[in-house]
């Protein structure tokens, strides 16, 4: 959002596995790149209260800010995709955010954060992939979730035949 200003990294900070996956990937990518990391956090209702939501994703993802990077932590009002391109605006930017991980429905019928920052950002973007133990879970409930549906659908067949 400042022209003349050094290369940064921006990440787009939630709760969810792949948001704190993108959590770590940003601050490594920043330290690698001796960077000041943007941690942007994008809410409707922005809390008044004396802690920090970005602060509590840092503590989770990362045991806390790492002291020797430097973050500029930004809660901001959505747009979500418009607010992010904004903060990853000069070419030698990085935006680093995490794919929503629930599948291609969701992302068909909801959008996509990543999708939608392709075309708006002009420097690189990062998108990283949902950990491992996410899309197992995520399997693993369908997988028992179909099962069961299909048994209750061929007891009722079955009731209903009889």
């Amino acid at each position: 959002m400042n022209a003349g200003r050094g290369a940064r990294v921006v990440v787009g900070v939630d709760w969810t596995p792949q948001g704190l996956a993108a959590l770590r990937a940003g601050a490594r990518e920043a330290a690698l790149r001796c960077v000041p990391l943007y941690a942007v956090r994008v809410e409707a209702f922005i809390p008044e209260a004396n802690f920090s939501p970005i602060d509590l994703a840092f503590a989770e993802a990362l045991g806390g800010i790492p002291p020797a990077l430097e973050v500029h932590e930004v809660l901001a009002h959505p747009p979500v995709v418009g607010m992010l391109a904004g903060y990853a605006d000069q070419s030698d930017d990085l935006l680093v955010v995490g794919t929503s991980g629930r599948g291609r429905w969701h992302t068909v019928l909801s959008g996509s954060i990543a999708r939608g920052c392709i075309g708006k950002v002009r420097g690189q973007l990062l998108v990283v992939p949902a950990p491992d133990l996410a899309r197992e879970s995520r399997r693993r409930w369908w997988r028992r979730r179909s099962r069961d549906l299909w048994r209750r659908f061929e007891q009722e067949t079955v009731v209903s035949r009889g």
